[in-house]
């Protein structure tokens, strides 16, 4: 699959003249921490709802705020290649241009991870969990002795590199839904947890996130 394919057309670019407040709403509907910004037809990156909360002023015009440069994928762009840019940027949607640059829509996270899970390791229930270390220090065989040490097993796995060359990204889903322990022995042995995927982690996100927008937008 190609990012072409991956592309959400429910998902609005902004122009720059709406206010921190509709924007803010707007994630909140769409459950985005970023939007894209549009000059034209062209990508200018991305507003991020760290930067809208920093705003005193809820009806200030986005134009004005500063935009984060995230780089966008091409069209072309491989479902690999597009999980690993997306999850190295901690972003919950990454712009895809085409050949002249021009902004064609966006992609979400949570549609990169329900074909991980559809494609890599079918409908089994559990969780998907990204690690990230040195290309010398990765052992799979070291992981899944940890992950099998809590009665678990890995379903699936691959690996990715991140743009430094020198570290990996590993994704590997479990079959276990709640993964704390195993997170935490991860972390006992210096391997660094880059994000979790599981209900109980987006239901704990989401509540957070939208207590915060509230309690801004009742300024």
């Amino acid at each position: 699959m190609i990012a072409f394919n991956f592309i959400d057309k429910d998902i609005n670019a902004l122009n720059g003249q709406e206010t921190v407040k509709q924007v803010l709403e707007l994630m909140r509907k769409m459950d985005l921490t970023e939007l894209p910004l549009l000059n034209g037809f062209q990508y200018s990156g991305m507003v991020t709802e760290t930067e809208l909360l920093k705003t005193g002023d809820p009806f200030s015009k986005v134009i004005e705020l500063p935009v984060q440069s995230f780089e966008p994928v091409d069209q072309q762009c491989h479902f690999f290649e597009i999980w690993s840019r997306l999850l190295e940027a901690r972003l919950s949607c990454i712009a895809v241009v085409n050949e002249s640059k021009e902004y064609l829509g966006c992609i979400r996270q949570q549609s990169l991870v329900q074909f991980y899970k559809q494609t890599f390791a079918l409908t089994d229930p559990g969780c998907i969990i990204v690690l990230s270390q040195r290309k010398l220090d990765y052992s799979l065989a070291k992981i899944a002795s940890i992950v099998e040490e809590y009665d678990s097993v890995i379903l699936s796995s691959f690996v990715t590199e991140t743009s430094d060359l020198e570290n990996i990204l590993i994704t590997i889903k479990l079959n276990r839904t709640d993964p704390q322990s195993i997170i935490q022995s991860l972390n006992r042995h210096d391997i660094e947890i880059v994000d979790v995927f599981s209900e109980e982690n987006f239901s704990d996100t989401m509540k957070e996130r939208f207590n915060m927008l509230m309690s801004y937008l009742n300024l």
